[in-house]
């Protein structure tokens, strides 16, 4: 079950530690790019960062794909 009140979609970012995808996330509706940017900022020394995860089928990396 789904804690998100939101319709799904694919996943906007991915979760990483060590460079390993280790899951999805859905962002914040508003302020994207600055949540990510305060995530990494905090958990970055830890190993874990988001990276965004671009949808077009031109621009999808195979390591980013939910």
């Amino acid at each position: 079950m789904s804690s998100s009140n939101r319709t799904t979609i694919p996943c906007e970012a991915a979760v990483y530690r060590n460079d390993h995808p280790v899951g999805p996330v859905r962002l914040p509706m508003k302020d994207q790019a600055a949540f990510i940017k305060e995530f990494n900022r905090l958990y970055r020394d830890a190993g874990i960062v988001i990276e965004p995860i671009e949808h077009s089928a031109a621009n999808r990396s195979p390591g980013k794909q939910c």
